[in-house]
């Protein structure tokens, strides 16, 4: 269940992504959607909420195990 979290999490840190390189592109002027322009920022969003899941669950799974170190070294 902890993992599921953790993907939902990961894609809205994506769509955050997304979402400001939009606002910053309308910014600019009218949105241009090309194809060619959306790849490498699709990409990189993706990579953004990929490091987040890792991050997170090495964080997570630290977490879990560092109590259980420390009962056995005690």
């Amino acid at each position: 269940m902890f993992d599921e979290v953790l993907r939902k999490r990961a894609g809205l840190e994506q769509r955050r992504c997304m979402n400001s390189w939009l606002a910053r592109e309308q910014e600019k002027g009218p949105l241009n959607l090309d194809p060619a322009l959306l790849a490498p920022t699709q990409a990189v969003c993706f990579l953004a909420g990929k490091q987040f899941l890792e991050g997170a669950s090495a964080l997570a799974d630290e977490a879990i195990s560092k109590p259980q170190l420390e009962r056995t070294t005690k």
